[in-house]
């Protein structure tokens, strides 16, 4: 009999061996193959007309959520091809579908594979587990794939090991042919404005506070940032049900002034909101220190999973009873819709514009011209697995294709793994109907966030109030409007009147002699926006420098900062770059990194000065 040797949660396995695995339990499927489901996670099943459906996981439908799973699973096996997906079009959660049709074995991930799943053509195996899928090759098939940690962030469909790859989330996948064809997206791109967007929205928010209200144990992670933000808004019908956490890093290991005074204003801004509104919240700190009980639950976690985002999270969250059996609200699929790319990209829709655009994600081997043919051909073969056509994009952009399918489906799926033995995952925008409504804005829309922006208007305005990320409330914001107002005058030697009049992701603290620039918190994601916009106040021309103070050569392309048009590798603002402002003049500066980064080093590399 064989069996894995690691325990792992949520667990499935589609193969042809028809054997019995301890903790599993096995459901035959067509054409030779079985479902082997781990205890704790069962599938529901219906049948019809010969059809088998079995959903793993949980789902429901948009557009009513009073159906049951069992509802919804007859109602798929009922269902002819066109309106089978349709209805995967409506469904959000975190499921797996499996439907059989004859000798044919067919898979469907939810939207943005909220809930991973991986494959080996070569062996035809499907699995949620990447893991899983290699310790069954080396032992039922006696081949040991090579392994790497290039793909740890899971770069388009790549994974720790060699020939198994993630399931693009807009593929349906016949297991027994390993036929694949998209199923998003299938329509016509319409572009709409916000305001119909938030009105055709709406129904859906209302049926999915519907579900939620029916679930036990609900707990959001809050944070200061806009996409938390919009989640916030759409739960108010159901906040006094919901329980709030924040999660910090312990001040031991806050060891810079910088640093303190960054994580200081997130927790500032989430205080206000906690106490203003009478949230049901708990801040706690991840300890940094790793004993030998540490250390243990890390290997455990590492040798089944296929990232490496926050372990000492997971621990926190497995060690304590509240969060056991939990549903987790995050914020994570709403960021599709901001577009996180430069804008002169989406100028046209091209292969090569997609490759500039995600090569801030590839690994530092493919970077740089002398890499190029390599880099290419690692994206044609994305291409080719993922049936990704240039000419067949409905009137989407390819880097936003490239966003959810490598990005969402591929990096962000992988970290929910963490915490499967805990809790599960929610959010209000994993469906593909949602993800077509996050797409559907136009540009400058998008770059805006006028979508999300205005769901928490109409939602929950009161959440205007409060700072985003750059820790001015609405009234510290009027207030300075005011001194702008009264006390505007000439100030030769201070930039006491150099307004800081955006700020994303940064804090720009104006010193009076000098402006300190810095991202807020860690990580540093390539996938955020961290920028700030300054105005000279002065009614005169008013000269500054801007200096940074990074000199590491062996970081050089790690860090790119843009001011205004201009791009600078942030270790060649060393000198000092001088600028004019003239009167009302506004210079903005935005950071971009090659690579998330985790260490706090990197934010006092990113520090910037702005000074006379």
């Amino acid at each position: 009999m064989y069996q894995f040797k690691r325990r792992v949660f949520k667990a499935f396995f589609i193969s042809e061996y028809d054997q019995k695995i301890p903790y599993f339990q096995r459901y035959e499927l067509a054409g030779g193959y079985h479902l082997h489901a781990s205890e704790d996670y069962l599938p529901v099943m219906a049948e019809e007309d010969g059809r088998k459906v079995f959903v793993l996981g949980y789902c429901y439908d948009i557009r009513d959520s009073g159906r049951s799973i069992p509802d919804i699973a007859e109602e798929l096996a009922e269902a002819d091809e066109e309106a089978r997906l349709e209805e995967l079009d409506n469904l959000n959660g975190r499921y797996v579908i499996i439907l059989t049709e004859a000798d044919k074995v067919y898979v469907y991930s939810d939207a943005t594979s909220f809930k991973p799943v991986f494959y080996n053509e070569d062996y035809r195996l499907v699995s949620s587990h990447e893991y899983l899928l290699r310790n069954f090759i080396k032992d039922i098939h006696g081949e040991k794939l090579s392994m790497t940690k290039l793909y740890n962030k899971g770069f388009l469909d790549l994974t720790n090991t060699d020939r198994v790859y993630k399931l693009s989330p807009s593929l349906e996948l016949e297991v027994t042919r390993f036929d694949r064809r998209r199923v998003f997206p299938r329509k016509e791109r319409v572009e709409k404005s916000v305001e119909e967007l938030v009105d055709e929205s709406s129904l859906f928010f209302e049926e999915s506070n519907k579900w939620l209200e029916q679930q036990k144990n609900l707990q959001f992670s809050l944070t200061g940032g806009v996409d938390s933000r919009v989640s916030l808004a759409l739960i108010k019908p159901i906040v006094n049900q919901v329980k709030f956490f924040t999660y910090l890093k312990s001040e031991t290991s806050l060891t810079s002034r910088t640093l303190k005074k960054a994580y200081t204003n997130d927790e500032k801004i989430v205080m206000e909101i906690v106490d203003n509104l009478n949230l049901d919240h708990e801040f706690f700190h991840i300890d940094p220190e790793r004993d030998k009980e540490t250390e243990k639950y890390f290997q455990k976690i590492e040798n089944t999973v296929s990232s490496k985002h926050s372990y000492q999270l997971s621990k926190h969250l497995n060690e304590s009873p509240q969060f056991a059996g939990a549903l987790h609200i995050k914020s994570t699929i709403q960021s599709i819709g901001k577009s996180s790319y430069d804008k002169h990209l989406y100028d046209e829709n091209t292969f090569d514009n997609m490759m500039r655009g995600i090569s801030k994600w590839a690994p530092s081997v493919y970077k740089g011209e002398e890499n190029k043919e390599a880099f290419e051909s690692l994206i044609k073969g994305f291409m080719k697995r993922s049936l990704l056509d240039m000419e067949g994009l409905h009137g989407y952009h390819a880097l936003d294709i490239m966003f959810l399918e490598s990005r969402l489906g591929n990096f962000q799926s992988n970290i929910t793994q963490e915490t499967d033995n805990t809790l599960d995952i929610f959010n209000h925008f994993n469906s593909r109907k949602m993800i077509e409504h996050l797409l559907s804005p136009s540009l400058e829309d998008r770059q805006n966030q006028a979508f999300v922006k205005k769901i928490v208007d109409r939602h929950w305005p009161i959440l205007n109030f409060f700072a985003i990320n750059d820790g001015k409330n609405l009234m510290e914001s009027y207030n300075s409007l005011l001194r702008e107002g009264t006390d505007r005058k000439i100030v030769k030697n201070s930039l006491e009147y150099v307004i800081v009049e955006k700020c994303e992701n940064l804090t720009a603290i104006n010193q009076g002699g000098h402006i300190d620039v810095v991202p807020i918190s860690l990580p540093l994601s390539v996938d955020e926006k961290y920028s700030v916009e300054l105005r000279n106040n002065n009614e005169v021309e008013f000269p500054v420098t801007i200096q940074s103070f990074y000199t590491n050569e062996k970081g050089r392309g790690a860090i790119i900062v843009k001011i205004n048009d201009r791009s600078f590798d942030i270790i060649d603002l060393n000198e000092g770059l001088k600028l004019i402002l003239e009167p009302d003049e506004k210079v903005s500066i935005r950071y971009f990194y090659e690579s998330d980064k985790n260490k706090k080093s990197w934010l006092d590399a990113s520090k910037i000065k702005i000074f006379k």
